[in-house]
């Protein structure tokens, strides 16, 4: 599995301080918040020749933007504006680099029914797809809001059956909303999931409060498991959202634990897993 730092950790950094902050760390990518006002400046408003730049600045530093989050929510029943802001989205995220563009599909809005809701998230997604193919560009569903639990989820994927849209698999969501154990999400999710987002906290049904990976309410031997058991070797970001916590103390530390998590479950695969995994 590969790490990627996610501008979260570091809000006032520049692109560029991101990807020597991910080179110190040890980590191998970044994943960027769009559209919130973090420092890296990689907004739509950007033009082609700072586009290319920060595209070029990713090459030469060797720190890949892996993905760009952004607030496209597929629920909102204004499914136009939606559409016309993720295409402009697919575009910025090919003019940087970036292979997978996150969005969510959100909560179900008062009135209607998840079938119909459903619905509206598949025809934002089948509009937009198109343009996404010919760029070569991801769509990653987080599971959040009404899609956490990890069965939802995959009925969302099934029915826009497209290989250019897969499952972005956060930790704490499909555990806190979801109500859902890791095995779940890969009994469900398996064969769809193309990124994650690791943090660890202690929560209930309204609040969370982050915490250190193994002092919170995850359970990172289960969720390693998981991940072991269906060989993901794509990257995994640590969101940690809000959290007043040093980026100089938590990304090391943190990445230092979920790696160990993934070692102890590797070594516990059957010989033969084992050996397909190396």
């Amino acid at each position: 599995m590969q790490y990627a730092v996610h501008s979260f950790s570091g809000t006032n950094l520049t692109l560029s301080e991101l990807m020597e902050t991910a080179t110190t760390y040890g980590y191998s990518g970044l994943e960027l918040r769009v559209g919130v006002g973090h420092a890296h400046g990689v907004e739509l408003s950007a033009d082609s020749l700072q586009r290319a730049e920060w595209k070029r600045l990713a090459a030469e530093s060797g720190i890949p933007i892996v993905c760009l989050g952004v607030s496209i929510i597929c629920s909102r029943p204004d499914s136009d504006k939606e559409i016309a802001s993720a295409l402009d989205y697919i575009k910025l995220a090919s003019d940087v680099g970036a292979p997978l563009l996150r969005v969510a599909g959100g909560k179900i809005p008062a009135g209607s029914t998840r079938e119909q809701t459903l619905e509206t998230i598949v025809s934002v997604l089948k509009a937009i797809l198109p343009t996404a193919r010919e760029l070569g560009i991801t769509i990653g569903i987080e599971t959040h809001d009404d899609w956490a639990e990890p069965a939802q989820m995959a009925s969302l994927i099934r029915a826009v059956n497209d290989p250019h849209v897969v499952a972005l698999w956060d930790v704490l969501h499909t555990k806190r909303r979801g109500l859902a154990d890791p095995a779940d999400v890969i009994a469900h999710l398996g064969p769809w999931i193309g990124h994650v987002h690791f943090h660890d906290a202690s929560f209930d049904s309204e609040h969370k409060e982050h915490k250190p990976i193994g002092e919170g309410d995850l359970d990172f031997a289960k969720i390693a498991a998981a991940l072991q058991s269906i060989h993901y070797n794509g990257y995994a970001s640590g969101e940690w959202s809000g959290w007043e916590e040093p980026y100089e103390t938590h990304l090391p530390r943190e990445l230092k634990a979920f790696q160990s998590y993934m070692e102890r479950a590797a070594k516990a695969l059957p010989p033969i897993e084992r050996a397909y995994n190396t």
